[in-house]
């Protein structure tokens, strides 16, 4: 008795503990990885949102969105840029980075994202003059090009 009562003790210690990575690695959507100012990430139909969430809380870069997005996206990117990967992961959205360049800082550096609107909707001039606190950054961006 003694003996089935361990065997089925293992047994089911070892279903728990397979359910458990299993479960585990089916939650996992992603992976981002932040090595200096490069970027790599390996998505497979992953909620934009949650991406960038993810990035925001591993670089400290505030993410702000002026509307809902629901987007999901299938990506792999290798030690890129993270400017350029912003844009890559942005590219349909009209969006806005800004940048700083403290002084104790070697170089400039990525400090806010404003995710403006998709592609399909009004131009951002006009999303600037329907929004006045986003009409001084839209001015100061036009003056650095």
């Amino acid at each position: 008795m003694t003996t089935t009562y361990r065997t089925i003790t293992r047994v089911l210690l070892f279903s728990v503990i397979t359910c458990s990575l299993l479960t585990a690695s089916m939650y996992r959507e992603f992976d981002l990885e932040i090595e200096g100012n490069s970027l790599s990430l390996s998505a497979e139909n992953v909620p934009l949102r949650n991406i960038l969430h993810d990035l925001q809380k591993q670089t400290n870069i505030r993410i702000r969105f002026l509307f809902p997005i629901s987007e999901s996206i299938s990506t792999r990117l290798e030690k890129i840029p993270l400017d350029h990967a912003i844009h890559e992961l942005l590219r349909n959205f009209n969006h806005e980075i800004y940048y700083s360049d403290k002084e104790n800082d070697r170089k400039t550096k990525v400090s806010e994202i404003v995710v403006i609107s998709d592609k399909f909707a009004l131009p951002t001039e006009k999303l600037f003059a329907l929004i006045p606190q986003y009409t001084e950054m839209a001015v100061a961006t036009l003056d650095r090009l």
